[in-house]
């Protein structure tokens, strides 16, 4: 077993390996602070050969964007997206699912919804 851990005021890595049996595996393990409210997360383990993955960059200042990607080997690659804006005449929401990313990206569901605010309403009478 080999493994290694740093850290300083923006960002902590983790790195490990080692070997059971005929088994090899190995693990990262970073997170990266961008600034107060922006962050990035990175895992990855190997297994014996087979390859799995968590990735997570989220910017949550006033206009929100949160994207995530999950990959387990060969079988599947699953990416998340969440998004928001606010502006002082529109707000807009928006997320989206993604189950098979890279094999077939069609395979998704998503949501956007927009309100518009065309000024204010005049009343004559």
């Amino acid at each position: 077993v080999d493994a290694r851990f740093t850290q300083d005021n923006r960002q902590i890595t983790f790195i490990g390996q080692g070997e059971y049996n005929d088994d090899k595996y190995r693990t990262l393990i970073r997170y990266i602070l961008l600034s107060e409210k922006n962050f990035t997360a990175y895992c990855e383990v190997d297994v014996s050969g087979k390859a799995y993955s968590f990735n997570l960059n989220a910017d949550l200042n006033n206009n929100t964007n949160v994207n995530m990607d999950i990959h387990f080997d060969q079988l599947r690659d699953v990416h998340i997206s969440y998004q928001r804006w606010l502006t002082a005449k529109q707000k807009r929401l928006s997320a989206a699912l993604n189950w098979d990313a890279n094999r077939d990206p069609t395979q998704k569901v998503s949501i956007d919804v927009q309100l518009d605010n065309k000024g204010t309403w005049h009343h004559a009478g």
